[in-house]
């Protein structure tokens, strides 16, 4: 069996602010050519959540048309990400956009009876679910989450975040595939895995760099490939959006001068402003209010 690991599709139906191109066929072509490394490999797609960059949104019905025709004949296993839920609560999955994919005959998730067979190897932890080993079930091999994830070592603004080294550490599962952190990396030790997907189109300025891609995976061969997306080379971005950016990079330099070594001030204000919430115990029902209010600058 060949499968593709990809996550945080975080389609929108307005530009993004710092590109110059049309976005809107960038998605829809970068939807195409993952969905044609499905047909050419009899593969099925597994997302790891992030589907859509907000949970619910006004005038989406051709993008969720889009999603239902480009994958029509592929199988696709997804769970949801923080972006496709309201108040980050999967209590909410059938009332936001993402809960209309569960409804389509191919797009399958937790709840969905045709997974059965399916979870006789994966296990699925939609946003804010907490992962579990899994213990008697010896065939369930793949762990499927959405969460912030580095190899090593997570920034100090992170609570809820974990490292690829403790995954290994605390789960029995030999593969996981993860969505939320946009940088992807695999980190593997002993035969086991961790694939950190990263997100499928540059939306931000700070990732003019990046190169989206998605993971083409054998699980007879046990070996995967890296598959670069479209979206990877192209210089869409808008001067002077680029040109903000060197300024506030300056910015921060000139300020790590003046402060030296203390390392306990944070340079970004959502970051900074996460760290507050963590170290006076802000109520996770705020702190969600907050997030959502920030997704929406």
């Amino acid at each position: 069996m060949k499968l593709v690991f990809a996550s945080d599709f975080h389609l929108r139906n307005d530009q993004p602010v710092s590109r110059t191109d049309d976005f809107l066929q960038v998605q829809n072509d970068t939807l195409k050519f993952i969905a044609q490394i499905c047909k050419q490999n009899n593969a099925d797609l597994i997302v790891a959540g992030d589907v859509f960059n907000k949970a619910k949104q006004e005038n989406m019905q051709f993008l969720i048309n889009d999603l239902y025709d480009i994958f029509k004949k592929i199988n696709i296993y997804f769970i949801a990400g923080n972006h496709d839920l309201l108040f980050h609560s999967i209590e909410n999955f059938e009332k936001c956009n993402i809960g209309l994919l569960g409804k389509f005959d191919n797009w399958y998730w937790e709840n969905n009876d045709n997974v059965d067979d399916f979870n006789n190897y994966f296990n699925f932890f939609n946003y804010d679910v907490e992962i579990k080993n899994t213990l008697e079930n010896e065939k369930l091999t793949f762990c499927i989450m959405h969460r912030y994830c580095e190899i090593d070592n997570l920034p100090e603004y992170i609570s809820d975040g974990i490292t690829a080294k403790l995954l290994l550490e605390k789960y029995d599962y030999n593969y996981f595939i993860i969505g939320d952190n946009h940088k992807a990396f695999e980190y593997e030790k002993d035969g086991r895995f961790v694939f950190n997907t990263g997100c499928i189109t540059r939306q931000s300025i700070n990732e003019k760099d990046y190169k989206p891609s998605v993971i083409l995976f054998d699980t007879e061969k046990k070996e995967y490939e890296k598959i670069y997306l479209p979206d990877n080379q192209q210089n869409v971005w808008k001067e002077e959006q680029i040109t903000q950016q060197i300024k506030r990079e300056n910015r921060i330099d000139g300020f790590i001068n003046l402060i030296g070594a203390d390392k306990s001030i944070s340079l970004d204000y959502i970051n900074n402003l996460k760290k507050h919430c963590q170290e006076n115990k802000i109520e996770k029902e705020i702190t969600n209010e907050i997030e959502i209010m920030l997704e929406e600058k």
